[in-house]
């Protein structure tokens, strides 16, 4: 059969918009649901085609699988492969690390299912992932599967309304899933089924004996316009229904006027090398946020586009066509090849991954820093105290906050016998808790931390022996215009848009609380930030990674630019309320720049956070400066380790 110029155009369409929106070009950010209309064309061909199969009883499932194979298996092996090389240097030991089960779900197609427990597509971690795209297809192969075995077993005459019935069911599961778990929703296969089986059921009932062309034109509209107003809808839902069932139209129309016109002919080209361009296209974008340490410069964009299309033609002409050619039948030579070109892929990787074995452990220097023991992160719970989260059954000082008091604690626990009372990303403001939407449940999250905060000064009461409370968080989210706090009005959560004035009369209903109990409040700055990855941006450079993102180091101009308001809340509430204020710049930050790593060890293990041996050199720089003096008095605690793993 020949191949459609119409449907080859719709392929074109898709991976222009998948190609636009990852390399950020503006007005596409609704782009990725190019994926979406690859789905419907897939299932309406390959339903198509087995049914066909099916009417004169020539289908074979060892043909299938086999012609499957060979449009897939080649191309994306050399994309995996090359994936793999290139990471030696572009990517950092611990990307490296997790790109293994990437590596191992694309080649058995089970990407969706690595993809679901790591990231969310939509999460800015999606960035550390080349083989992310990978998902898309292992959905299509695992309908593929099971396509076949339905349409064979179903008698002819209830193939569509079987069909029709289960993408209606499928629609509804995920129109479900994805209120209570989105990440599931967009990556598995019982609640994408919906838009193949669209594809299919166009292929189904569908009647080539009565034309309808004049299908194409809503069709048309609708799938130039939906990418590119997408924007606050949830995915999958009603917007991907309607641009999935707006290609179904464009296919059944087949007009073959608009088929045999230069803007389709134009983008039939590129949908000949779609399946190519949209392998390689993601590993390059990864790589390219890679070296420049989070999201390229604006011309970085097309430039990328353009290498994605040169490495696209050197593929489609160098791997893919040559297979269709050569390939012809199954075969049990064949069989073995392919079981030789999986393994010697995945040696591959280990291979790439022995060659660029660190020179330091990077993957402990950026563990995350829970401080005393991740039991302490008591994030969308209650509190318990814990014997974890302490080095003294007296302890004298408390720190209490979010992540960034949580790694105040093992660089504080090396002089001060203290006790942990932290919740990421739930700041001590009492009786608020920050509006999140990137988290299950929000709503009880936020409740839990205003619990927490509770339940923290009400711990603080029944504790004689603490003499000093330090706050610290992440201010500089707190403080900015447009914030939204969440407060409890009666048994429902009330939002209230945060600014300065309302940051600093917020902590002071904390910092009086504990006045009030007899004790000393210190508010603790977060450490000098401008948003770049600097543990990774050490790693490129000592480990002679690719690096585009200029010095590891932060000018201090841009540091007190960027901590202007956080530094202006501080001050404010330090006069207003009569507490101390401790600055890491003050240590950190001398000349025209603040410094990110001491002697060789990194100090952050992210774009902000301290690290574990960070929070050590900090604290030592503060005491060796006189900056802890009121805080801290005698030796080191004895008795109890200082921090547990």
């Amino acid at each position: 059969m020949a191949k459609r110029q119409d449907i080859q155009a719709l392929r074109g369409i898709a991976i222009s918009l998948v190609l636009l929106d990852h390399a950020g070009i503006r007005s596409f950010e609704g782009g990725f649901l190019g994926v979406d209309i690859f789905f419907v064309i897939s299932g309406f061909l390959i339903t198509g085609n087995i049914a066909r199969a099916l009417d004169i009883g020539k289908f074979r499932f060892r043909e299938f699988y086999f012609k499957r194979a060979r449009r897939i298996l080649p191309a994306s092996f050399v994309a995996i492969a090359m994936t793999s090389v290139g990471s030696i240097w572009f990517m950092s030991s611990f990307e490296m690390a997790a790109l293994r089960d990437q590596v191992l779900g694309a080649l058995t197609y089970t990407s969706n299912f690595v993809l679901w427990k790591q990231v969310d597509y939509f999460a800015i971690g999606s960035n550390s992932k080349p083989l992310l795209h990978m998902w898309s297809l292992a959905v299509e192969e695992q309908f593929y599967l099971l396509l076949p075995v339905l349409l064979f077993l179903t008698p002819r005459h209830l193939r569509r309304w079987v069909l029709l019935a289960l993408t209606v069911v499928s629609f509804g599961f995920c129109r479900w899933w994805v209120g209570t778990d989105a990440v599931g929703a967009f990556y598995m296969l019982p609640s994408r089924a919906w838009e193949l089986g669209i594809g299919g059921c166009a292929a189904l009932f569908g009647n080539s004996d009565r034309k309808m062309p004049w299908l194409c034109w809503p069709g048309g509209a609708a799938l130039l316009t939906i990418p590119c107003s997408f924007s606050g809808f949830q995915h999958p839902g009603w917007l991907a229904a309607a641009l999935c069932i707006a290609t179904a139209s464009i296919v059944v129309a087949n007009n073959e006027t608009v088929a045999r016109s230069l803007p389709t002919r134009v983008l039939a080209r590129i949908g000949d090398i779609s399946y190519s361009l949209y392998l390689v296209h993601w590993p390059v974008m990864v790589f390219a946020y890679g070296a420049f340490l989070g999201t390229p410069p604006r011309f970085v964009g097309p430039i990328n586009i353009v290498i994605s299309l040169g490495l696209a033609l050197a593929l489609y002409f160098g791997v893919e066509r040559p297979a269709m050619t050569l390939l012809r039948r199954p075969s049990w030579t064949v069989f073995a090849v392919a079981i030789a070109a999986t393994a010697a892929v995945a040696l591959t990787y280990f291979v790439s991954f022995a060659i660029a074995l660190p020179r330091h452990d990077w993957i402990a220097l950026r563990a995350p820093n829970y401080g005393f023991n991740k039991l302490c992160d008591y994030s969308g719970k209650r509190f318990v105290a814990r014997p974890q989260c302490r080095n003294s059954d007296q302890p004298t000082t408390m720190i209490w906050g979010d992540s960034y008091a949580m790694h105040l604690v093992p660089g504080a626990a090396e002089r001060q016998e203290l006790v942990q009372m932290t919740s990421s990303a739930c700041a001590p403001f009492l009786g608020y808790a920050p509006q999140r939407s990137n988290i299950r449940n929000p709503e009880v999250w936020a409740n839990r931390c205003i619990d927490f905060n509770n339940d923290a000064l009400a711990y603080l009461s029944t504790q004689p022996s603490i003499e000093t409370v330090i706050l610290s968080s992440a201010w500089r989210s707190w403080v900015v215009s447009g914030t939204i706090l969440l407060s409890r009005d009666g048994n429902k959560l009330k939002p209230r848009v945060s600014d300065l004035q309302f940051a600093i009369e917020s902590i002071g209903t904390t910092i009086r609380s504990i006045q009030a109990l007899g004790k000393k409040v210190i508010l603790f700055s977060s450490p000098p930030s401008v948003g770049k990855d600097y543990s990774v941006c050490l790693e490129r450079q000592l480990e002679g990674k690719v690096l585009l993102a200029g010095v590891c180091s932060i000018a201090i101009k841009t540091a007190l630019r960027v901590d202007a308001a956080a530094n202006k809340f501080l001050d404010r509430s330090a006069e207003r309320y009569g507490v101390q204020i401790v600055r890491m710049s003050d240590v950190l930050c001398s000349g025209r720049k603040c410094i990110t790593e001491h002697n060789g060890v990194p100090i952050y293990r992210d774009a902000g956070h301290l690290s574990n041996a960070g929070s050590k050199i900090v604290f030592e720089l503060l005491r060796s400066a006189g900056k802890l003096a009121t805080i801290e008095s005698g030796g080191p605690v004895r008795g109890v380790p200082a921090v547990r793993d």
